[in-house]
Formats: C-alpha cells, sequence, structure tokens
C-alpha cells in the first residue's frame, strides 16, 4: 500500500518505482479510515512499517556482506520472480542506482553473468537466459 500513512495524518511519500508489472488502486485516505476504523488503519501502518524496517535491515546486511555479481544475480532473480518474465527493461545505470552502486560495476557484474551465458543484454534490457544458473549466481539472502 503506497501512501497509507496519509490516511492516519503522516506526510505521505513523494514517489514510488514500480520495479513489476503493477496495477494502481486509487483511494482518498478518509475513506479508507471510514471503511477500517482508525485503529485498524493504524495498525496496517505499524505493520507496513514493520515490514520496511526488516527489509531494510536485511538489505543492509547483504550489502555488507556480498560483493556486487552477487547481489545484482539475486536482483534480477528478485525481478525475474516478481515479473515472471525474461526480460528486465531497465538500464545498467538505473539498475545501479536501485543498487547504490556506481554503474562500471553492474557493467562488470553484468559481463560476468554474460561471459557464463547466463544473461543477455541489448538496450535497457536484460533477458535472462538460463534461471537456475541466476539463482545459484545469487548470494542466497532471500528474495
Amino acid at each position: 500500500l503506497w501512501g497509507l500513512e496519509a490516511a492516519v495524518g503522516l506526510p505521505a511519500s513523494s514517489s514510488a518505482m514500480a520495479l513489476a508489472e503493477t496495477r494502481v488502486f486509487e483511494a482518498p485516505a478518509a475513506l479508507l479510515v471510514q471503511g477500517l476504523g482508525r485503529a485498524r488503519v493504524t495498525d496496517l501502518c505499524m505493520r507496513q512499517a514493520l515490514i520496511h524496517l526488516n527489509t531494510l535491515q536485511a538489505e543492509a546486511t547483504c550489502n555488507a556482506l556480498h560483493l556486487v555479481p552477487q547481489r545484482l544475480a539475486k536482483w534480477l532473480a528478485r525481478l525475474h520472480r516478481a515479473n515472471r518474465a525474461k526480460e528486465i527493461r531497465l538500464t545498467q545505470a538505473e539498475i545501479a542506482q536501485l543498487m547504490g552502486v556506481q554503474r562500471t560495476a553492474v557493467n562488470g557484474a553484468v559481463r560476468l553473468l554474460q561471459d557464463s551465458a547466463t544473461v543477455r543484454c541489448s538496450r535497457g534490457r536484460i533477458i535472462i537466459q538460463d534461471v537456475g544458473t541466476l539463482m545459484r549466481s545469487g548470494c542466497g539472502c532471500p528474495l
């Protein structure tokens, strides 16, 4: 749920980037509070915040422990799983920004995956050729 915090009077996040096929349904925060009650909406906000914090903690641990090629393989496997598609439509610069690394690091990691025939790249697209090898190349952190 994006912007749920607005239903309990907190400032809503200003932007989001969908990395998988996404359907968006918009509803006024007041309608949500009216339908579910303020206590239930507050509970949902707290649960979502805890999930977000746990995810950030897991990603920070992964970033500290694993090299860019392992993390990239995990990211591509995650995007493949979310999209159920073999083609990821992101540039290496966009992936670098999402991973918090330099584009040159992503370029080198992609080259390793291409050399092992795991992926193939063309402008703004990474085509997954071998999902099994991609999964094994990843760091093993939860998808």
